[in-house]
């Protein structure tokens, strides 16, 4: 082979071989980059869902309730026919409790005298509600508030947010014991908590229209179970 040809081989060989290394210098170095950018992009979303995670915690202290922002809703009816009942009452005040970051007691004034119906209009609306609020039913002239106190407190096994609870509710002059489950949720500062529970108003000496006390009523005997749903909703102290 002629020298030249031979010398011209080898100069082609050198090249490629500095392509070669210079290729896998860049690509080495292009790969770190890319894994240093996935980790950069990753590490926020670690911490923010940490960062979500906690916003989620109790903080403990008392929580004022915001009557403004709490609801409080009854419902009643007849036996025998169908005529039902719903509405309102105020919350006026009241504080729930939380230690080791759960619930652990509380109580709020109900405003007995802001009985509302929300299905009837004028002087039905007017009459009802005056009848709800007489001697027959509450007597809020006498008994202007009712009061919710938690005495018990068992979280549900295998949630977070779910509490077994027993208070005392004191409706005119009788206090009686009621039971219900309660969820609790946090957000932006503020706590909610959500319950549902039936009484038995004869329990608390409201009789009009029980069919347990008097008979003969006819189509005018008055379911003696009243139903409310609840919504508190508190702040930091």
């Amino acid at each position: 082979m002629p020298k030249i040809m031979q010398k011209n081989i080898i100069i082609a060989i050198a090249v490629l071989a500095v392509v070669a290394i210079a290729y896998a210098v860049y690509s080495q170095n292009s790969d770190k980059k890319s894994s240093d950018s996935l980790t950069q992009t990753k590490s926020p979303n670690s911490v923010q869902t940490a960062s979500n995670n906690d916003s989620g915690t109790l903080t403990d202290g008392q929580y004022q309730i915001k009557p403004d922002q709490s609801t409080m809703n009854w419902y009643g009816k007849k036996i025998l026919v169908a005529t039902e009942h719903h509405g309102t009452i105020a919350i006026k005040s009241g504080s729930l409790t939380i230690a080791d970051s759960k619930l652990s007691g509380g109580s709020f004034v109900i405003d007995m005298t802001t009985i509302n119906d929300l299905d009837l209009d004028a002087a039905s609306k007017v009459k009802l509600e005056g009848h709800l609020q007489s001697a027959d039913f509450f007597n809020t002239t006498a008994y202007p508030e009712a009061t919710l106190t938690i005495k018990q407190v068992t979280p549900v096994s295998g949630s977070t947010s779910d509490y077994n609870v027993i208070a005392d509710l004191q409706i005119k002059d009788k206090t009686n014991e009621v039971s219900f489950q309660t969820s609790l949720s946090n957000a932006s500062g503020l706590i909610s908590a959500e319950a549902k529970f039936n009484i038995d108003r004869t329990l608390w000496d409201i009789r009009y229209g029980s069919g347990k006390f008097f008979e003969d009523l006819g189509d005018k005997v008055i379911d003696d179970t009243i139903r409310f749903e609840i919504k508190l909703v508190a702040q930091a102290s």
